[in-house]
């Protein structure tokens, strides 16, 4: 019985690689002319001061916003740093995600 099913088994994974199957995704490519842009941010405790309204660090979100949505072809990416820096965004076309790693 248990021979039976091990053979079954494996006469339909040879079907199923003979059938090639594809991925029904369709890809979309095109060529624009951009840049890449890595963004900085700074976290640390001092970007909490209120010398601007509501504080730095508010304001600093306000102008990379601002910057992103002037940049229709260019690839963003963020890097945030205090003590240690990490990559919080990789490069991407996906401005709208860039912009969600702000937050």
């Amino acid at each position: 019985m248990c021979l039976l099913f091990l053979r079954m088994i494996a006469l339909a994974c040879i079907i199923l690689a003979l059938t090639q199957p594809e991925s029904r995704i369709e890809r979309s490519d095109y060529n624009v002319e951009g840049i890449d842009i890595i963004l900085a941010q700074d976290i640390s405790g001092s970007m909490m001061s209120e010398d601007f309204k509501p504080n730095r660090i508010e304001a600093a979100k306000q102008v990379a916003m601002d910057f992103i949505d002037g940049r229709a072809n260019d690839r963003i990416g963020l890097v945030v740093f205090s003590a240690e820096s990490f990559l919080q965004c990789p490069l991407t076309i996906d401005h709208g995600q860039a912009k969600e790693s702000f937050k």
